[in-house]
């Protein structure tokens, strides 16, 4: 799985744990809707800017958020794949 990927799944999930829509955590860390949306859908890439708003909006670090995001990433691309018949 792409990095891309991975955070996009990383940052829904951060969102919904935090009881956030994307409207309210676009407001929270003063990025477009758009952005986000585009972000959860792996659309986008973050900037070191947004990653750090995102971050603060979400309560968290940026270092947590990549983090999280790096072992996903591993760890999808470790997982064994369905033996085809």
């Amino acid at each position: 799985m792409k990095l891309t990927e991975a955070f996009a799944l990383v940052l829904r999930s951060r969102r919904t744990e935090a009881g956030l829509t994307q409207a309210e955590l676009a407001k929270g860390s003063g990025l477009h809707t758009n952005f986000v949306s585009r972000l959860e859908l792996a659309k986008a890439q973050p900037t070191l800017e947004s990653l750090a708003a995102l971050a603060r909006a979400l309560n968290t670090t940026a270092v947590s958020l990549v983090e999280e995001t790096e072992n996903k990433s591993s760890a999808l691309r470790r997982a064994p794949r369905p033996k085809l018949r």
